[in-house]
């Protein structure tokens, strides 16, 4: 997780555990419930956080250079001698990205696994 949410998620648990025996009416679908606890919705919110936080962590971030339609081809015609392919994945990898071959002018990654 980013370094600010696991702050975050470390202040909101603390919060949870000194406001535990804090009651407060609780909600559902916008009307008052049951009763609950301050401290037991602020354990909620930082679970939410938390979890939200692994789902951006297994973010693949894909970067591509193989042109407007993803053929090298005004690569090709300017410096023709070069392996396009593999300068290009050695430069997005560079950058920390994970390289994606596949590509048009967009990168499209509904049905790919990569």
């Amino acid at each position: 997780m980013f370094p600010a949410m696991i702050d975050l998620c470390r202040a909101m648990c603390s919060l949870a555990t000194q406001n535990s025996g804090y009651p407060m009416l609780a909600r559902t679908h916008g009307q008052p419930a049951s009763p609950t606890t301050v401290g037991k919705e602020m354990a909620n919110f930082a679970a939410r956080l938390s979890d939200i936080g692994k789902s951006f962590s297994e973010v693949k971030i894909l970067g591509k250079f193989a042109g407007a339609v993803g053929n090298y081809n005004a690569d090709v015609v300017a410096y023709p001698e070069v392996d396009w392919p593999k300068v290009a994945e050695e430069f997005v990898r560079s950058l920390g990205l994970q390289f994606n071959p596949y590509v048009t002018q967009v990168i499209y990654i509904l049905c790919l696994d990569i």
